[in-house]
């Protein structure tokens, strides 16, 4: 069921995206996507719409945590 989210997370956003953890629990999942760009305001914000889409794509799933982190 995860693998179809990933998929459409890559094609709506064209960022890179991954299962990070709870690999074998199909209740639970961590999600990275990564950006690559030269002005770290976009790629937050870019990032911020992701999150916001799958929130409002699954409103029955439940965001624990978020984490932006940008490399310099």
């Amino acid at each position: 069921m995860l693998k179809p989210l990933l998929t459409r997370i890559h094609r709506e956003f064209n960022v890179s995206v991954a299962e990070m953890g709870f690999l074998d629990n199909r209740s639970e999942s961590v999600i990275a996507c990564a950006m690559v760009g030269n002005e770290s305001a976009h790629l937050e914000r870019s990032l911020k719409v992701v999150l916001n889409w799958i929130e409002s794509q699954y409103p029955t799933g439940q965001v624990y945590d978020d984490q932006i982190e940008i490399i310099i």
